[in-house]
């Protein structure tokens, strides 16, 4: 283990999991690490909301975790989520 990992959630690439680039309000990016919120603090990048989160040290107890990414701009409509495994950074 020992490992260091980086996940970068947005709002703008359509390689990204949400695709809000011109959606108002501007959505809200949160990470959940199983199902409790593990980071809430996103920034606006030229336009774009944008949550990265970055584990160093990859232990045992996150091996087996589920990492869910989340971007919701308004309660009227479902959360767009996407779950992410842990892999090293190269």
């Amino acid at each position: 283990m020992n490992k260091n990992v980086s996940w970068r959630c947005s709002s703008y690439s359509p390689s990204s999991m949400a695709k809000h680039h011109h959606g108002f309000p501007s959505p809200n990016v949160t990470w959940s690490k199983d199902n409790k919120l593990w980071d809430n603090t996103f920034k606006k990048v030229g336009g774009n909301v944008v949550n990265e989160m970055r584990l160093f040290q990859l232990n045992r107890s996150e091996l087996f975790a589920t990492f869910h990414c989340k971007a919701q701009n308004t309660k009227l409509s479902p959360p767009v989520t996407q779950n992410h495994r842990p892999r090293p950074i190269p």
